[in-house]
């Protein structure tokens, strides 16, 4: 019998740059599919969150208000006929490609990536969201 796989935790390093990637990617305070600007954004990732090499990289992520949060998640073959009209197919071969890419979550990894992050928040004048 092979021995089970342990589950994978977030360390705190990891939840805090899902938590920064996030709150960048929300700030925008609209919906990429319907334009609703009223209410809680969600973060959506376009690859799923499973692969890191993606997974805080800021193209992959889509502000989604609650309904089309759902909808992405049980519509998947519309939802991803609508991702490619509305990033393109380019967009779509980069992160497709990209997630084939294997990254450890290194502790030079996690601050590469949360230096990344971090410069993008500034980048849009969020630096409040650094705390």
């Amino acid at each position: 019998m092979k021995p089970k796989k342990k589950a994978w935790k977030a360390t705190p390093h990891i939840k805090k740059l899902d938590k920064l990637a996030s709150k960048i990617v929300r700030h925008k305070g609209r919906c990429d599919r319907c334009g609703k600007s009223d209410g809680k954004m969600d973060c959506a990732h376009i690859i799923p969150r499973t692969y890191k090499s993606t997974r805080w990289y800021l193209p992959n992520l889509l502000p989604l208000c609650f309904n089309c949060h759902r909808w992405w998640h049980d519509e998947p073959y519309e939802s991803g006929v609508w991702i490619r009209e509305h990033l393109g197919e380019d967009h779509m071969e980069m992160l497709t490609g990209m997630k084939r890419m294997i990254v450890p979550t290194t502790p030079e990894v996690v601050e590469n990536t949360m230096k990344y992050l971090s410069d993008k928040a500034v980048e849009a004048g969020l630096q409040e969201i650094l705390d």
